[in-house]
């Protein structure tokens, strides 16, 4: 099924918004080091970025309210750290936007390791919002 718009690397196709969004995040990730480079004051809560949306993709999985929605945020977390990941490595050749690459790069590890943090430790104290909820049965389809 031919896609118009959509972007061909070998076997992936990439939609206009995936190269979209790669490209608004390398931006937002370029700016965050010149800030951090430019104002001293700026390195601690530009560092605190990753560990804050780690968090908060950790506290929506521990918050859904049936198990089978925790997995959305599993997917919503892993997105937005490959976007990070491919969005800093797209500043990588570049030897003024080098810096806040590998950062960009340290970041979406940081978003990542934080989310499974949270997520894992909520879990283990037993924090999730569908502890104590029925399980819902899907039925099975009547065959056409």
């Amino acid at each position: 099924m031919a896609q118009t718009g959509a972007w061909h690397l070998g076997p992936l196709t990439f939609g206009p918004w995936a190269v979209a969004l790669t490209l608004l995040m390398a931006c937002v990730i370029w700016v965050l080091g010149w800030l951090c480079r430019r104002y001293r004051w700026a390195r601690i809560p530009v560092l605190l970025v990753p560990v804050l949306l780690g968090s908060w993709l950790g506290f929506a999985a521990l918050s859904a309210p049936h198990g089978y929605a925790a997995a959305y945020s599993f997917g919503a977390a892993w997105l937005v750290a490959i976007l990070t990941a491919v969005g800093a490595a797209l500043l990588l050749p570049w030897r003024r936007s080098r810096r806040p690459g590998l950062l960009g790069l340290a970041g979406a590890v940081t978003i990542l390791g934080v989310f499974y943090a949270v997520y894992l430790v909520g879990y283990h104290l037993d924090l999730h919002a569908w502890k104590h909820k029925e399980r819902v049965d899907v039925p099975a389809s009547q065959g056409r």
